[in-house]
């Protein structure tokens, strides 16, 4: 006749499946197979592409609050990322080009210091086209943030831009843009996401048709004088429109799950088990 335990530990064993090994955030980015992807613990990119520091300070570990596993356990505990000071020479060149204005995705982590005023994410242009957020934007394709939790992109001549504090600074946030140019109508459709949230779709009007064609940057204007203060990791670019499925996924990898109700009734379940052969 088996025990109270037995049983129990019998149900448990038929009613919960087994618990899969939570993927990596490197993982998932790699596996939606992104044109470029710069971790930043090296300069190469795991497409083989380099990036110029410029004087930004790469490798680094440091100021807190940290981006690896103390915070966020999808990241090793080895984890390191760029620094940018907001100087002229603080940026990160040569990011991959051949991206389009057709349809595209851009996410990576920003921790933005509460001294910003409106800084560049990631900027990338026709040859020609504009190198700055002032004037019409043609031939530009621009993320860009704001010190008061705001950000967004331009593409071409159309800019969106998410609401005032959508994000806090001094703190690791995901962020993310997506665009589909092709949508069947007049208009094109720009979806703005934090930690895997969206925060601001919308319908922006056409823009034209354009391949970035020059080297783009990461932290500064190609010209003019918005440089980011703060800091950035795991700078992914993509030639297709992201699913909101695969934003969510990318942020819900870099955390782990609380264990659930479940989850301890199975422990428990084991305790009383080994209880009731003693």
């Amino acid at each position: 006749m088996k025990t109270n335990g037995q049983l129990l530990l019998c149900f448990l064993t038929i009613a919960l499946p087994p618990v899969a090994q939570a993927a990596s955030y490197a993982s998932v980015i790699s596996g939606q197979n992104p044109m470029e992807y710069y971790r930043l613990d090296t300069l190469i990119g795991e497409k083989g592409d380099s990036l110029t520091p410029n004087g930004v300070d790469y490798n680094q570990s440091s100021p807190a609050p940290v981006l690896n596993s103390t915070t966020f356990a999808g990241f090793d505990a080895g984890n390191t990322w760029a620094n940018f000071g907001g100087q002229p020479a603080d940026t990160l060149t040569d990011v991959v080009t051949g991206w389009n204005s057709d349809s595209g995705s851009v996410s990576y982590w920003i921790r933005v210091s509460s001294s910003l005023g409106t800084a560049t994410g990631m900027m990338g242009r026709t040859t020609g086209g504009s190198g700055s957020f002032t004037g019409s934007g043609d031939g530009m394709i621009g993320t860009f943030l704001r010190g008061n939790g705001s950000f967004g992109i331009k593409i071409d001549n159309q800019q969106v831009e998410a609401a005032t504090g959508s994000f806090s600074a001094d703190a690791w946030h995901h962020l993310a843009v997506t665009w589909n140019r092709n949508t069947g109508s007049s208009d094109g459709v720009v979806e703005l996401y934090v930690d895997g949230v969206d925060v601001g779709g919308t319908s922006s009007g056409s823009w034209d048709s354009i391949t970035i064609d020059d080297a783009a940057r990461f932290g500064k204007e190609l010209s003019g004088t918005r440089y980011l203060i703060g800091s950035a990791d795991e700078i992914a670019i993509w030639n297709r429109t992201l699913s909101p499925s695969e934003i969510a996924a990318q942020y819900a990898a870099a955390t782990i799950p609380e264990p659930t109700t479940v989850s301890l009734l199975a422990l428990g379940g084991m305790v009383l088990f080994r209880r009731q052969r003693k």
